[in-house]
């Protein structure tokens, strides 16, 4: 991406026209794409074993040893407000959790029905329970990002993919089970009950495998190692995506502090960093 060069003066005046093109590295954190010019950029890492200090503001996650040299590093989420990556994962599994559980009481209670020769309640549209509800809506949204950024855990996404065939299958019994019932077929309806407690342990063994996944993106997190006047420190970020040069910024709307500048184009929009905001405060707090 190549536009019209525009700074800030030394001044902190208003963008200014430049005829210096910079060169800036995109990445992407909580499905923004934000950027910070390739001369401050040091390496990119994965995460590595950080040590926690104490009164230390949330987003410091700590500090770790890079060869030798104590490096700071802050969670680049938390420092915007948003849930670390840890935390939207623990939810994950919690709701992932609470799903799987309602499918063990599902046949629970269908088999109970069948048994007892009653009328069939539980749901049969795989769609209209609660893991239906949200499973293909969340599908849809990562299958969609994977088209626009590849910023996807292809691991994670195929585990996912996984799920439909299963659901759907085990939500089909119920609609054979009432059938079954209604004919006086019982027997027939508790054999098809020993089928359904199948698929239900293969449902459940892609929840156990699903939980791995989750827990093994962690190992996979990024931290950019950075240095911005002499301040060399790590951010996490969800993804890196690729360089880009950009010679046109654009003055914020409103005042933010963790974004110094826009660089807009027709597709979509970077956000600038401003990387002092992660130690300039430290510094305060510190001193407090």
């Amino acid at each position: 991406m190549t536009i019209k060069a525009i700074t800030r003066d030394r001044y902190n005046k208003p963008f200014t026209e430049n005829l210096v093109k910079m060169l800036y590295l995109s990445f992407t954190i909580s499905g923004n794409v934000y950027a910070v010019p390739v001369k401050h950029i040091e390496e990119s890492i994965q995460l590595a074993a950080i040590t926690r200090i104490p009164q230390m503001p949330d987003y410091v996650l700590g500090v770790m040893n890079l060869r030798g040299k104590i490096v700071p590093v802050y969670d680049a989420r938390i420092r915007m407000g948003l849930k670390s990556n840890f935390e939207e994962r623990k939810e994950l599994k919690e709701l992932l959790k609470q799903r799987e559980q309602e499918h063990i009481n599902w046949v629970t209670t269908l088999e109970e029905e069948v048994q007892q020769g009653k009328p069939i309640t539980v749901e049969k549209d795989p769609c209209l329970c609660n893991f239906g509800k949200w499973y293909r809506p969340f599908l849809d949204e990562l299958i969609e990002k994977q088209k626009q950024t590849g910023n996807v855990d292809n691991v994670f996404l195929g585990v996912l993919k996984k799920f439909e065939k299963p659901h759907k299958e085990i939500h089909a019994l119920a609609e054979k089970a009432d059938t079954l019932v209604k004919s006086r077929k019982t027997d027939e309806a508790i054999e098809l009950i020993k089928q359904g407690k199948l698929k239900l342990e293969r449902l459940q063994k892609l929840f156990s495998q699903f939980y791995q996944v989750i827990d093994e993106q962690s190992v996979r997190d990024i931290i950019l190692i950075v240095n911005k006047k002499n301040m060399q420190f790590g951010i996490t970020v969800d993804a890196i995506n690729t360089t880009v040069e950009i010679n046109e910024l654009q003055d914020l709307k409103e005042e933010n502090e963790i974004v110094e500048a826009l660089s807009v184009d027709k597709n979509y929009t970077i956000q600038i960093l401003n990387l002092e905001s992660f130690w300039k405060d430290l510094a305060v707090h510190k001193a407090g």
